[in-house]
């Protein structure tokens, strides 16, 4: 079956429990795009993390997870390294080094968490001076990909959305017709290019195992 905008679904105001597909990610990958598409569709969780706290599960054992019990995920991702500069350079990144890590099943708690938290980490150059996953990125990959997540998943590499959307449609359930409707390409503000020597090394030397482990992946795959 496949759902369209004038089967009436609204996806961005559905209740947890109605949530079909959930899309998570670590940031800078692309899920906000995909959660405001897919969501027009199907019944997916909220663009806005902070809305239900579901964007950025750390793992599939997570509680807000075990509890709505999704029928299907979907993983976006991209080279850490990127993400980092990325979540920077959009002034996220205090907030999600608590997003990223954190395990309650309260909501309001999250919220409250999020906005307030001052981390020990508050800048780029904070970042290169203490040289460690402030993010818990690596860990993330991790959860989402060593182990068994218990539904169907479908891992999807950033720079390649555009490439593998008959892919995401398909597995999302969302009819072929509304593949235009995606938006287009535009080239990353964030780019390794940028840093120093140094900065780059730090970054490889941080998450240069999950960057090697992403390489031989496909594209696009499904478990």
């Amino acid at each position: 079956m496949t759902l369209s905008p004038e089967s009436g679904i609204e996806s961005s105001s559905s209740t947890p429990n109605c949530i079909k597909l959930c899309i998570v990610s670590h940031g800078g990958s692309g899920s906000t795009m995909l959660i405001n598409f897919l969501g027009s569709y199907t019944q997916t969780n909220q663009p806005n993390s902070m809305h239900d706290g579901l964007k950025h599960c750390n793992s599939p054992d997570h509680p807000m997870l075990a509890r709505l019990n999704p029928n299907r995920y979907i993983y976006c991702y991209d080279d850490p390294r990127v993400t980092v500069l990325s979540l920077f350079r959009r002034r996220l990144a205090e907030g999600m080094q608590f997003k990223l890590r954190h395990f309650s099943d309260d909501i309001v708690h999250y919220r409250l968490l999020a906005e307030t938290l001052k981390p020990r980490v508050r800048s780029l150059a904070d970042f290169f001076d203490l040289g460690y996953d402030c993010f818990g990125i690596n860990a993330f990959w991790q959860n989402w990909t060593h182990g068994p997540v218990g539904r169907p998943i479908l891992y999807v590499r950033y720079s390649q959305i555009w490439e593998s959307l008959p892919l995401i449609l398909d597995f999302a359930g969302v009819d072929q017709q509304y593949l235009s409707k995606f938006p287009k390409r535009q080239v990353r503000a964030s780019n390794l290019s940028d840093i120093t020597e140094e900065q780059f090394r730090i970054l490889d030397r941080i998450y240069g195992q999950t960057v090697a482990e992403m390489s031989r992946l496909p594209a696009c795959y499904q478990l």
